[in-house]
């Protein structure tokens, strides 16, 4: 069954010399791995730079009951990430966040208050001038909300 995804790139491992695996965090089923061709035509350099670490994207997957590598078609990028792909510290901060997300995101089920907090995260991330490379402390302590295990600070007093 043909199923509209919006997700978030978060790593891609060759799984042979014509696809990749994609492991992405969509808003509708949560953590999937997606099966993506690795050629060197121009659509699959295409498809590349659309799911570039922690990148938007959405795509029309090929969902069947008893896989758990979707076929994917279609991918578009959601946000245009112009400062996040360009700048050098941002790309590794970005890695960096993705790594953890992949991680840390090992349950499949679908959230979608995390999944807009990833996508409003990614989208400050990328409009950011300054403190860039302290940006992942305040995601991790954000992330905590979400994760199930955010700090107390009702007794904090400056």
């Amino acid at each position: 069954m043909l199923t509209h995804l919006n997700c978030i790139a978060l790593r891609t491992v060759k799984y042979s010399d014509r696809n990749n695996i994609l492991t992405a965090y969509s808003r509708e089923m949560g953590r999937v791995a997606l099966l993506m061709s690795a050629g060197g035509s121009r659509e699959a350099v295409r498809r590349r730079a659309v799911t570039m670490p922690l990148t938007p994207f959405e795509c029309i997957a090929d969902v069947r009951p008893g896989r758990d590598i979707y076929n994917v078609r279609e991918p578009r990028a959601l946000l245009p990430l112009h400062g996040l792909h360009s700048n050098p510290v941002k790309g590794a901060v970005a890695m960096f966040m993705a790594e953890l997300l992949g991680t840390v995101l090992t349950e499949s089920q679908e959230d979608a208050a995390l999944y807009a907090f990833l996508v409003d995260s990614i989208e400050r991330f990328d409009s950011m001038s300054r403190g860039v490379a302290n940006f992942h402390l305040a995601f991790l302590y954000r992330l905590g909300r979400y994760i199930g295990i955010e700090p107390d600070v009702s007794t904090y007093a400056p």
